[in-house]
């Protein structure tokens, strides 16, 4: 027997979530980039997120979730960001990858998860921008004093560290 599908929070039919287009990574000035040393890109705003959280089909069989590295949930952190609860949404990334703020920003999201987007398959249409919301995620996290660290059981094993400093 099948799990209950939880109702979708998302107002968008699959049409209208279809049109949406992708929302860009606003991005510094090339006059203001050219004299720092700061990202470039700023990342998304809670409205950006939300508008882009809202373009994801719900796939019953996500395939982006089954070519993400480290399994993330995708489909249901998303769902969160629908919601407008960005903090149980930073939780739910938690539970598979430990470090969103840096793969948010490195992973080659276009050859994982995003390729597997059943939402870029359509012609004319680009995935969902994974990696972006992913991003925004453990910005906003950073950015409110949360941590939503994973509870890590007791492994019955000890560790040496040899050296110190950068060695150990």
């Amino acid at each position: 027997m099948k799990p209950p599908v939880a109702p979708s929070l998302n107002p968008l039919t699959l049409k209208e979530r279809m049109k949406v287009s992708r929302q860009a990574m606003p991005e510094q000035d090339a006059a203001q980039r050219s004299s720092a040393f700061t990202e470039v890109n700023l990342g998304y705003s809670p409205e950006l997120a939300r508008q882009e959280a809202l373009r994801c089909l719900e796939c019953a069989k996500a395939t982006c979730m089954q070519r993400c590295p480290v399994g993330v949930k995708v489909k249901e952190f998303v769902q969160f960001l629908v919601a407008g609860d960005f903090a149980a949404a930073a939780s739910k990334i938690r539970e598979d990858n430990v470090l969103p703020a840096i793969t948010g920003r490195v992973c080659p999201q276009e050859d994982h998860c995003e390729a597997g987007c059943t939402l870029g398959k359509a012609k004319n249409v680009k995935p969902l921008g994974i990696g972006y919301l992913e991003r925004f995620v453990a910005d906003y996290e950073q950015r409110m004093g949360i941590r939503h660290l994973p509870k890590v059981p007791p492994m019955g094993k000890k560790v040496a560290v040899a050296g110190s400093g950068l060695s150990g």
